[in-house]
């Protein structure tokens, strides 16, 4: 079986001469995408990485978490600025 190494490390594998084993043995290593002619059709993974990718098992409170933020303190309170605003003027 012919496989060649795709863009976006993962490996191409021709529709007529896919082999179940073969993708599940390519899996292990990234994405294997699935051809018709030079066309991708398919695209094979690992469950861990589609669980990866799909966010599967967080909720809105996972997705929204920052680690970056863990260290500021949650009474911080920001300075009041005054804007100097006028409404526009049209001639």
């Amino acid at each position: 079986m012919a496989t060649t190494q795709a863009p976006l490390a993962g490996t191409k594998l021709s529709e007529a001469e896919f082999d179940l084993e073969q993708a599940k043995k390519c899996a292990q290593n990234g994405p294997v995408f699935l051809t018709a002619g030079e066309r991708k059709t398919h695209v094979f993974l690992e469950i861990e990485a589609y669980k990866k990718i799909s966010h599967e098992g967080l909720n809105i409170l996972d997705l929204l978490y920052d680690p970056r933020m863990a260290d500021i303190d949650p009474d911080f309170e920001f300075e009041k600025i005054d804007f100097d605003l006028k409404p526009a003027e049209f001639d």
